[in-house]
């Protein structure tokens, strides 16, 4: 044993001399610098050029480095040079074929220069290549999201969210894509899981349109209370989103609390308001389109017998005389018109006065865009008068009474 081993080390010693006089063989990236560290900080610092120009000296020793063409591919994206970006990608991808990251990187470039057919190639092989890899199902999703291929989004997105289920803002997405593919349930099961499975709900910033989400699905299938806990969520986060709090007054409306209604309205009213002066005072890039914001908002939507009734009430209540408006609808077609407005002899004194959709009263005369036309007045049918303003669940009460009459 012994002596084999001696025989061992002197045949290992005789070797020494000729393995070193051999030429060294060419290896990815060695030979300039030593590694690819160099060019990868400087990437990471954000030197894009000087990152370039290492990569391509990179090139240069080795023409068959196939990680130099990816690195400087992945460069030329930051320098907003996609040709360059997809050659040196592309090349990489000729000499390792089996290299998911050029593909993924390349399909990205693609998608940018609307490639479509050509993307959708290089990320389905991306995520062949490395199927456990979610990012690259994560974008595959969203790719698949702007081209308004919904199903396909959804399908990639679960695919990410069965990689990486501990991720509340990819439930949020995989919501978002179901629920643009009308696949409602699983939507609401995956913006559910974003809600509870996230531990510093504060600092979420998709976290109050989470609950914007749940709180709409809830409302349109009638859960109004379910609904109104979303909602309050959010009044939590953003005091001062009008279209949550446009939501809780119409579900206080609808579930008979009025008085809670009414601070949700003075609310929503003092936020519209600066939202109205915040748009008519900012500067526009189209000064000839001029675009008024809309100043009215629905407060209540209930049915009754034939009609599907919504009423509207106005922010800005001196640009029309009406206060409130019932929208009497039947088969998706608006057939009359209820509104509560002040008397025109007296601003002291209102009156409930019932409209034939036909012709329109003042303030809803004409629409945002088209221009002032001479239209004939229309006095309506007086159904009440009061002597000072009544509140909505009065009005709503009135108009229930009118309708039960027959008009």
């Amino acid at each position: 044993m012994k002596s084999f081993l001696a025989v061992l080390i002197i045949v290992h010693l005789l070797l020494i001399p000729y393995c070193l006089a051999q030429p060294r063989p060419e290896q990815p990236g060695l030979g300039w610098n030593g590694s690819y560290r160099p060019t990868v900080n400087m990437l990471r610092q954000q030197d894009y050029q000087g990152a370039a120009d290492m990569a391509k000296r990179l090139i240069d020793k080795n023409p068959k480095d196939f990680d130099a063409h990816y690195l400087l591919g992945r460069i030329a994206i930051h320098l907003k040079n996609s040709k360059l970006a997809i050659k040196h990608l592309s090349r990489s991808i000729k000499l390792e074929p089996n290299y998911p990251n050029p593909y993924f990187f390349r399909a990205m470039t693609l998608a940018k220069s609307q490639k479509s057919q050509a993307a959708i190639r290089d990320f389905k092989k991306a995520t062949e290549l490395a199927p456990k890899e979610m990012v690259y199902w994560k974008e595959l999703s969203r790719y698949y999201a702007s081209i308004s291929n919904e199903d396909a989004a959804a399908a990639s997105m679960a695919t990410a969210k069965a990689l990486s289920p501990k991720s509340p803002n990819g439930w949020f997405r995989l919501g978002e894509y179901y629920w643009r593919a009308a696949d409602l349930n699983n939507a609401s099961e995956a913006w559910k899981k974003s809600l509870e499975d996230f531990p510093n709900k504060k600092r979420a910033r998709w976290l109050w349109r989470a609950h914007l989400r749940m709180g709409e699905y809830l409302y349109n299938r009638g859960e109004l209370e379910s609904a109104l806990i979303h909602y309050n969520a959010i009044a939590e986060m953003r005091p001062h989103h009008t279209k949550s709090l446009e939501k809780m007054i119409q579900i206080h409306n609808q579930l008979g609390l009025y008085t809670q209604a009414d601070i949700f309205r003075k609310r929503y009213i003092k936020s519209r308001l600066r939202e109205i002066a915040s748009k008519l005072s900012r500067v526009s890039r189209t000064p000839y389109k001029k675009r008024t914001p809309i100043r009215t908002f629905c407060v209540d939507q209930f049915q009754l017998g034939k009609y599907h009734i919504t009423t509207n009430e106005f922010v800005d209540r001196r640009k029309s005389e009406a206060l409130y408006t019932f929208f009497l609808a039947r088969k998706g077609k608006i057939i009359d018109i209820i509104s509560m407005e002040m008397d025109a002899g007296n601003s002291e004194r209102f009156r409930l006065v019932h409209r034939k959709n036909k012709v329109s009263f003042s303030g809803l005369s004409r629409s945002r865009n088209s221009p002032p036309q001479p239209q004939p007045v229309d006095h309506g049918l007086t159904l009440k008068t009061y002597s000072s303003q009544p509140t909505y669940s009065d009005v709503k009460r009135d108009v229930i009474a009118a309708l039960k009459k027959g008009l």
